[in-house]
Formats: C-alpha cells, sequence, structure tokens
C-alpha cells in the first residue's frame, strides 16, 4: 500500500511540475509522511523490543556438505557423502550442541529403510546425544500405491526416530509434473523430472520441549507455510535446501532474501542449512548472522532462543492483500459504471 501510494503521489507531484492543471497532492503528500513516520517508528519499536521466549536458548550446528550435484544420488558415493556429513558434525558438536541440522536429501537413500548407513546417522546423535534433524527422501502406502515424499527426519538424543515432516509445495517440473496424472503424455515429454508427492499435512518436529517447524527449499517461498507452523507452536523455524541448481549466481542469495522474511513475518528466528547455498542463522528481526560461502563445505554454530509466536501477520494472515484485491475490483467497477453512464 505504501509503495502504491508513494508512486501515485509521484506522479502526480511530476503531472502538476509538468504544467498540468493537475493540482499539487498536498493531501496525498501529508498522509504518505505520516504513514511513514508511523512505519518507521513501529519498526524500530519492535527491533528494539523482546521478541524472544525467556527460556534458555538451543545451541546449533548447521551442516553444509556442498555435495556435487552429478554424483549426490550416485549409489557408490553414498557412503563418501555420509562421511562428509559425519566429519562435520563431529567438528561443529564437538563443544556440546542440541540440535544438528542437515540440508534437504542430505541422505541420499531411504533412512526409514534403517540401512546400515541409517544406523550409523543415529549412533551420531546417540554419541553427541543431540538431535539430529536430517533431509532424506521418504516413501509411503496411499490407496495401495506407493508414494515419494520429500522430507526431513527428527532423531533423538537417544537415536530414535520421533517425526517426520513432508514438503507440501512441491516445485513444478521439478519434483513432479503438472498434471501429469491426468495427462500421461505429458510427463514423457519431460525428462528427468522427480515424481514426488506433497504431504498431507505441517507436521512440527521436536528438538527437546520445543517445536520447530521445517521448511524444505521453495517452501519458503510460501509465507502461508511459515504462518501455519508457527500458529501450529512452533518456536523456531528451520529451512533445507541444496541451492546448487542455480550455480555461482544471484539466486541463492535471493533466496536466502526470501527466507529472511519469514522469520520477520512470524516473529520466529529461522535456522538454515544447504547443501550448498547460503547455510546460516536469521533472528526474528530478518539479521543474517554468518554465513557460508557457496559451493564450500563449512558449517555454523550459534545460539538460538525460542521466538513467543506473536505478529500482526500471524493474526490476519493474508487478509490485507485479499482486502486490496476487493478494493481494487470494487474501484474499477465504479470506475466502468461511470463511464457507462457518461456514454
Amino acid at each position: 500500500l505504501l509503495i502504491v501510494l508513494a508512486n501515485v503521489v509521484l506522479y502526480r507531484v511530476l503531472r502538476a511540475l509538468s504544467g498540468s492543471t493537475v493540482p499539487y497532492p498536498v493531501k496525498s503528500a501529508v498522509v504518505l509522511v505520516i504513514l511513514l513516520i508511523g512505519t518507521l517508528f513501529y519498526g524500530f519499536s519492535r527491533l528494539t523490543g523482546q521478541d524472544a521466549l525467556d527460556t534458555k536458548p538451543l545451541r546449533v550446528a548447521l551442516i553444509q556438505g556442498n555435495i556435487d550435484q552429478d554424483v549426490k544420488w550416485s549409489p557408490s558415493f553414498q557412503d563418501k557423502t555420509i562421511a562428509i556429513y559425519d566429519r562435520l558434525t563431529r567438528e561443529a558438536a564437538k563443544e556440546g550442541v542440541d540440535l544438528v541440522v542437515w540440508p534437504e536429501s542430505a541422505v541420499p537413500f531411504f533412512l526409514q529403510d534403517e540401512r546400515f548407513q541409517a544406523e550409523k546417522i543415529k549412533a551420531l546423535a546417540r554419541e553427541f546425544s543431540t538431535t539430529l534433524i536430517v533431509g532424506s527422501p521418504a516413501h509411503e502406502l496411499r490407496n495401495g500405491k506407493t508414494t515419494f515424499l520429500n522430507s526431513a527426519f527428527a532423531i533423538s538424543p537417544a537415536g530414535e526416530t520421533t517425526g517426520r515432516s513432508d514438503k507440501i509445495h512441491l516445485v513444478p517440473f521439478g519434483e513432479y509434473v503438472p498434471l501429469g496424472k491426468y495427462f500421461p503424455f505429458i510427463s514423457k515429454m519431460v525428462v528427468g523430472i522427480g515424481d514426488f508427492s506433497a504431504g498431507e499435512r505441517a507436521t512440527s518436529l521436536l528438538v527437546g520441549q520445543t517445536q520447530v517447524g521445517t521448511l524444505i527449499c521453495a517452501e519458503a517461498v510460501f509465507p502461508e507455510v511459515a504462518r501455519d507452523y508457527v500458529r501450529a507452536g512452533a518456536r523456531i523455524l528451520i529451512n533445507i535446501t541444496n541451492d546448487a541448481w542455480f550455480g555461482r549466481s544471484s539466486a541463492p542469495y535471493q533466496h536466502l532474501a526470501i527466507v529472511a522474511f519469514r522469520a520477520v513475518e512470524t516473529r520466529t528466528p529461522m535456522i538454515r542449512a544447504a547443501n550448498t547455498g547460503v547455510t546460516t542463522i536469521i533472528d526474528q528481526n530478518g539479521h543474517i548472522r554468518n554465513m557460508t560461502g557457496l559451493f564450500v563445505e563449512g558449517f555454523r554454530t550459534g545460539e538460538v532462543r525460542p521466538g513467543t509466536g506473536d505478529s500482526f501477520y500471524l493474526q490476519i494472515g493474508d487478509a490485507a492483500a485479499l482486502l486490496c484485491v476487493v478494493l481494487t475490483v470494487g474501484i474499477a467497477g465504479l470506475s466502468w459504471v461511470r463511464r457507462k453512464r457518461i456514454t
């Protein structure tokens, strides 16, 4: 609304300066200045306010394995992949952490099938007495048919799988083919597309007594996903991703900037683990701390205090945007009616 109002005021000022009969928009300019000052005042007051729970912060470790896309899904590279994440986790967790996060599809096999590598991962959680959240594909039966999901698993300090969060918003032509179910020929036209199904519900994972909401890759683009998690009780948000697809471009940083908005909107800290992309911690004010680079192995550690789950956006959701749509349609309709009357 502010952007639209500012552009309208600027347009009318330019029209007035050009010698047009359009008067200077004095009243509109005053309203704009008042709104801008009010917005700045509100912003500064929130930045200096307390938006975190008065509880002990969680010590987190975020792992960036930087597994090359060409070998990421190769069966012959699975042991090497787990060895890389094992080594980085040991380095990050040696001083004690409450939570270790591996990125999207860090485990290149079905963790739920309890293979030997799966036991090694669970043993790592037991050894360091920490909760481990890892990205892994999953499968389940739906209506007698096996479906595949892009998921995150939580492993407790006891080495037990305590929860699974499935990706709900899939990437079209990346993880599934739109309308492929109804028009099979479309799938045949597009080679190399994943055959994933969407998760049926947003499921929070537990880290001790704290609920965390896991947004997998592009899910962080959708404000309503983060909002649903926080309204359901999540006090920390996690984004696991693999931005290697973007190469050395501005896209990984654009993705990161979008993710930061989810933290601000919900007043909830966001921790982010990427295969490569940007692994970092974002506080509830949107401050991005201690980023990794692109296409490097590494990890980031830090303390995260759970958010309060209290923000204006959490209360109203997208009502303001819907109101703008209604007003736009209404004004356009009134304008059309007036023209019809004149003619």
